[in-house]
């Protein structure tokens, strides 16, 4: 399971409509964040993508890049779910350690 999660994990649709899929080593290395400092350009022409900033990174800044798409899981049970069951592994970034935190005090509270 490892083995197809990591490949699913690093390989990536050569477009957005089509099936076929492509490995980018330079991509592959980027490692997910629920607030990523990154987005993937496609190329409409080619099967070249991209790797953007969406904001300043400092020097020594881990880059990041969402491998789902947000908009799509609002809360954290959800987005922890789909990372499982599409990529193999639970997301431990900032945004989930916080929301996390911030669900056990909430929890804490009502239990009191």
């Amino acid at each position: 399971m490892a083995a197809v999660a990591a490949q699913l994990t690093n390989a990536f649709n050569l477009l957005p409509e089509t099936e076929c899929c492509g490995l980018y080593a330079a991509k592959a290395l980027i490692n997910h964040s629920c607030e990523p400092n990154t987005v993937i350009e496609w190329r409409d022409d080619s099967s070249a993508l991209r790797v953007v900033a969406t904001r300043d990174i400092a020097a020594g800044t881990e880059v990041s890049h969402c491998y789902i798409c947000l908009d799509d899981y609002g809360t954290l049970a959800e987005r922890q779910a789909a990372l499982r069951q599409q990529h193999g592994f639970t997301c431990d970034c900032r945004r989930c350690a916080e929301e996390a935190a911030a669900a056990s005090q909430c929890s804490m509270r009502r239990s009191r």
